[in-house]
């Protein structure tokens, strides 16, 4: 997997990620492997207790490109890609 960490558009229904806006792209998402919480290390870094992560592993896909796996997170409702399996 290759780390982005770029800002990306998320379209959401009922929570779960629907639609991605990366790179001028418009990705479908086709299936949702995994979900899962993350709070940091709270335990070094008092600032963190009360916030965390929440990380969608996926596969989207778009009209003219073949599916790829994403690592997509929202934190303090701004949507991040993690990463995309290469």
């Amino acid at each position: 997997m290759k780390l982005y960490l770029e800002p990306v558009q998320v379209t959401a229904t009922d929570g779960s990620p629907t639609r991605i806006i990366w790179q001028r792209r418009i990705y479908r998402v086709i299936s949702i492997h995994e979900t899962w919480l993350y709070n940091g290390r709270w335990w070094t870094t008092p600032k963190l207790v009360g916030r965390f992560r929440c990380y969608y592993c996926l596969t989207a896909k778009t009209m003219n490109h073949p599916a790829v796996e994403m690592e997509i997170y929202q934190e303090s409702g701004r949507w991040m890609l993690s990463r995309v399996l290469d």
